[in-house]
């Protein structure tokens, strides 16, 4: 995996000094001001979609001139059969949207009254990641959170 974790890496800025997934991850989102959207998968997300990549392309699509293809289980190549379907199984992590709120930040440059502003969307309070004045002008709306350094 360290050798597709450099691809990868390599796919999202080919001048990275970064050898895994997840310190380019940590790299461009912190250091380069790149969107969450616009970074690597984790090393976890990436191994659940190597392992359908394979399913498909080593399974499925080699047995295809078959008349009766002999497919192993898809759950156990990171399928998983809901709403009577089978959906892409992406990671065991949890999703960061969910864990890690003071991740998302807003760009806008004075008060947070838009609807375009990306923690109002959230239904969240501004950071201390986000641009705006939100949390010196305004604290009893958008306390600006600390960020936990223990």
């Amino acid at each position: 995996m360290s050798v597709l974790e450099r691809f990868v890496t390599l796919l999202y800025d080919r001048g990275s000094n970064c050898h895994d997934v997840n310190s380019a991850r940590k790299y461009m989102f912190t250091k380069t001001g790149r969107q969450i959207e616009n970074i690597p998968p984790t090393s976890e997300a990436l191994f659940q979609h190597c392992k359908r990549a394979i399913y498909q392309g080593g399974h499925i699509w080699s047995q295809a001139h078959e008349r009766q293809p002999v497919l192993p289980d898809p759950s156990d190549w990171s399928w998983q059969f809901m709403d009577r379907q089978w959906q892409p199984f992406w990671t065991v992590l949890p999703h960061a949207s969910l864990t890690c709120r003071e991740l998302l930040k807003c760009a806008c440059k004075k008060e947070c009254r838009s609807k375009r502003c990306k923690c109002n969307m959230a239904g969240l309070k501004c950071t201390a990641l986000c641009s705006c004045v939100c949390g010196a002008d305004f604290p009893e709306q958008h306390p600006v959170q600390a960020f936990n350094t223990n």
